[in-house]
């Protein structure tokens, strides 16, 4: 994508800036915006949000930092408002807006309210939102109506609606939604009563996204046998990381919210036959080996993966890396099929025979479905090749 430069009116108390940013990515033009804030206004590591108006539309619309496709709406220019954040400032219910909470990374919050000029507008007074009673507001969280209200929500409703599922890319906006509903009526540390019955309002909303083969339904939304599991915990934990340390103590316990690493844990334990471990160095010399080895020395590196696997494994269940990470280590895992057959039987014996017997009968049609409505630009390409191979598409 080519630099394209967008004009934004910025106001932060009683000063207004114009300001110019050039960006050739939605992630360069978050970056480059709050850099020129930070310099424009004097601001070092304040916290704010801000709000966006733009011509396009005559109603507030969410802007959420983890989605790119969001935050290029800025791209088109218009007005924002700056507004601090204190520390004893909790999450409201805005008269017009949705405050979606970013990523952990930036620790800010974007609001967008967009019209039919570009003026700078004053910021928009917010309500505080009713808690006398927990069990009305548990009784008033209605998640279609919630999706339906959104500005992304159709997308939800059409996936679901035409194929009876939705993909994994759109289950994360339906939990970002969901989540960052939760986080302006309960605060940023609801209740396992409240997470509960949210997550029953997801499963009644869409019937297909619950659980099959456990005792609650729910529970892949939230366990309530376990309150680190599940969609909806996972991404509050995310949301709460970027709070200022002394927002991150539980009101109910007093004590400091973390990503409970040892649940996670529990579930990579495995019954896999243990490996006599190579040496450190033997083993960083056989992974850069296999990182620089060609289609031709596929045997060596199918004997190199299967020498380092038990290193692998500790490193995995201890370290509890990202799949991103692991890639980066085992780059072969992606462009060798073998690699991963040769893992799958070390990790799992007693289940392979049973996968290769099941793996078109079972597998292959349900994988294929997934495919099919994803929309991310690799999968697309990869089922057009399965579907419309180039020697079929020189033919005709």
């Amino acid at each position: 994508m080519e630099k394209a430069s967008c004009n934004l009116c910025v106001s932060y108390g009683q000063k207004k800036k114009l300001l110019t940013v050039s960006s050739s990515s939605p992630e360069e033009l978050l970056t480059n915006l709050k850099s020129k804030i930070a310099i424009k206004f004097s601001l070092n590591n304040e916290a704010y949000t801000m709000k966006l108006k733009m011509e396009q539309f005559q109603t507030y619309v969410d802007i959420d930092e983890e989605d790119m496709d969001d935050v290029n709406l800025m791209r088109d220019g218009g007005s924002i408002i700056i507004e601090p954040v204190t520390s004893s400032q909790s999450p409201q219910r805005s008269t017009g807006a949705t405050v979606i909470p970013s990523s952990p990374e930036d620790g800010h919050v974007l609001h967008v309210q967009c019209s039919t000029d570009v003026s700078t507008t004053p910021p928009v007074k917010e309500a505080k939102v009713p808690t006398k009673s927990p069990s009305l507001k548990v009784k008033g969280f209605d998640v279609r109506e919630i999706v339906r209200n959104h500005p992304r929500g159709a997308l939800i409703e059409e996936e679901y609606s035409t194929n009876q599922t939705i993909t994994t890319e759109t289950r994360h906006l339906l939990t970002t939604i969901v989540a960052a509903e939760m986080v302006k009526i309960y605060s940023y540390y609801p209740t396992r009563e409240e997470k509960i019955a949210v997550a029953k309002s997801i499963i009644t909303a869409y019937p297909s996204l619950k659980s099959t083969s456990s005792k609650y339904p729910y529970d892949i939304w939230y366990d309530e046998t376990d309150s680190a599991r599940g969609y909806l915990s996972s991404k509050l934990n995310t949301m709460r990381r970027s709070l200022p340390r002394e927002q991150q103590r539980r009101p109910r316990t007093g004590k400091y919210s973390g990503l409970q690493v040892k649940a996670f844990k529990k579930e990579l334990k495995r019954t896999f036959q243990q490996m006599e471990e190579v040496t450190s160095e033997e083993e960083d010399e056989i992974v850069n080996f296999c990182k620089r080895a060609t289609a031709e020395s596929s045997a060596e590196v199918l004997e190199g993966m299967g020498r380092t696997f038990q290193n692998r494994r500790n490193w995995i269940s201890e370290k509890l890396p990202k799949v991103t990470d692991i890639l980066e280590r085992y780059p072969r895992f992606l462009d060798t099929p073998t690699v991963i057959q040769q893992e799958f039987k070390l990790l799992l014996p007693e289940a392979t025979a049973k996968l290769i017997s099941k793996w078109e009968t079972r597998f292959v049609e349900s994988i294929l479905h997934i495919c099919k409505m994803s929309r991310l630009p690799k999968i697309q390409a990869l089922m057009k090749d399965l579907y419309h191979p180039p020697s079929e598409l020189g033919d005709q």
